[in-house]
């Protein structure tokens, strides 16, 4: 279905990759910088050990109860905010830990509603890790598929097609450090924006993927936000704006 553009709403959307043992006030003045910048939705992966002072119109939705799921930290404007309900991915696959000994936990993916979009966060197995690598983001491209596109769970056809469509209308959001560019072979943004009948957005391992009916523009990969340079190992955060019905953008109990 085309997009109707006679009553669209903008939403800017980032995603950064905090990186992990920085100091608290170096974090939060990036954060409050990017917060400045008054956007929808802020996600962010490589949480896990900070501690976080609010951010001016937008709300915090954080699970510390485990380390996979402490590695995410999201926010979302307030106005947006009608249903904090976090929805969480938990996989299984672990890896040998590259910076010590032991072994590396699973990784968790999160869901909140922007409105009524589903915004995922998701943080892949790094690169390098032997066959873990592959296995663990089959596996993180896997559990998205079924999460992101409802025509590939099990209860889909006995939906009625009004429902049906609807649901293939409505937009959905990855945000994501994918360990694999768009266009790389294997299970990274190509193959899930395929699978999803979406589009992947972004050319580095930081990026989208979008689905439903949706604008994409000002696609961006800022180094340094109002005079705040980012410090990552990434050396940047990632941007883009999605513009959508603004039926999509007032808050309900539709789930699904």
């Amino acid at each position: 279905m085309p997009l109707d553009t006679s009553d669209l709403v903008d939403l800017d959307l980032w995603f950064y990759n905090l990186d992990n043992g920085r100091p608290d006030q170096v974090v939060q003045e990036e954060l409050e910088a990017i917060a400045s910048t008054e956007p929808a939705f802020i996600g962010t992966c490589e949480a896990i050990g900070y501690v976080f002072d609010p951010l001016p119109r937008l709300e915090l939705v954080r699970d510390r109860s485990t380390p996979s799921r402490a590695n995410i930290a999201t926010w979302v404007r307030k106005d947006l905010a009608g249903d904090l309900e976090q929805r969480w991915l938990d996989l299984s696959t672990t890896w040998p830990r590259t910076d010590r000994p032991g072994t590396h936990e699973p990784r968790s993916f999160q869901r909140v509603l922007v409105g009524r979009i589903p915004v995922f966060t998701a943080h892949q197995p790094p690169p390098h890790v032997g066959t873990a690598t592959a296995v663990g983001q089959q596996e993180g491209v896997d559990a998205l598929t079924r999460a992101i596109a409802p025509w590939h769970r099990s209860d889909w056809t006995r939906r009625v097609p009004a429902e049906q469509e609807q649901a293939r209308e409505r937009p959905r959001v990855l945000l994501w450090d994918a360990n694999r560019r768009p266009g790389d072979a294997g299970p990274g943004p190509t193959l899930l924006a395929r699978q999803v009948h979406g589009r992947s957005v972004g050319h580095r391992i930081d990026g989208a993927v979008v689905s439903g009916v949706t604008r994409v523009s000002r696609v961006d990969y800022p180094e340094q936000v109002a005079g705040v340079p980012l410090g990552s190992d990434h050396h940047h955060a990632f941007r883009f704006t999605l513009s959508v019905h603004r039926r999509w953008v007032e808050p309900s109990s539709d789930r699904r």
